[in-house]
């Protein structure tokens, strides 16, 4: 049976899902049922309620200080997405470097801007050659640690070396939200990206993008939300 396995894969999807969580799923879809932001209801009511709990625990986690910074998303691999394809251009160079995922250089690619990727001897980033990969760059992508081998990035110093080269920096912490010791209020980052179903234990399909700093990325996507319905802008 697959609920006996031996599961090890946990930097792929957290298993299993802790009750409680469950629970908590469950509970949302049985007694409150409605979607954010659609309707006066009691239960829409509710559902705001709950929202805004998240919200301050995130906020909290990511030393954001306002909760309203936190934007939900339907996965890590979306705030990516996100942050890249408003921050980087084809007319100046990007930095990231070889262990970062394809979510981000993926993006990176397509953005059409020259990629400068900094070498990571033993696994973990050459600071030398990420200050040169910075240098005049739009955006400097930095992995808190790499999915294949557990690796953790030197992410403050990165981030410090990004913004001194004037970069918009953005810390994919997809595989150390929820379990790492160094606090992100450490990082001076721009965007922090997560998913929900790794260390955070949530479900799948979801993920978080905390902004820090006053920078403001452009939507992904336009439209379906139940919220100042009656401007064309997002």
């Amino acid at each position: 049976m697959v609920r006996d396995r031996c599961f090890a894969d946990h930097a792929a999807t957290s298993w299993p899902k802790p009750p409680e969580v469950l629970t908590a799923w469950m509970d949302y879809q049985q007694t409150i049922g409605v979607a954010l932001g659609r309707g006066s209801s009691v239960a829409a009511g509710e559902a705001a309620r709950i929202s805004l709990v998240c919200r301050r625990s995130l906020a909290d986690l990511f030393a954001i200080a306002d909760p309203r910074r936190i934007v939900f998303t339907a996965g890590g691999t979306d705030g990516l997405n996100t942050v890249i394809r408003s921050f980087a251009h084809a007319d100046r160079p990007a930095a990231a470097s070889v262990v970062d995922h394809n979510a981000v250089l993926r993006p990176l690619h397509a953005s059409g801007a020259v990629v400068r990727l900094a070498e990571a001897p033993g696994g973990r980033v050459d600071l030398d050659d990420w200050k040169a990969a910075c240098r005049g760059a739009s955006l400097a992508c930095i992995v808190h640690a790499s999915n294949v081998t557990g690796q953790r990035q030197p992410a403050a110093e990165m981030a410090m070396i990004a913004k001194e080269a004037g970069a918009t920096v953005l810390v994919d912490a997809c595989q150390t939200a929820g379990h790492s010791h160094e606090t992100f209020a450490d990082i001076d980052a721009d965007f922090f990206v997560t998913s929900a179903h790794k260390s955070l234990r949530g479900v799948l399909g979801l993920g978080v993008l905390a902004i820090r700093g006053d920078k403001a990325p452009r939507p992904l996507r336009y439209g379906g939300t139940g919220l100042a319905s009656e401007t064309l802008e997002q």
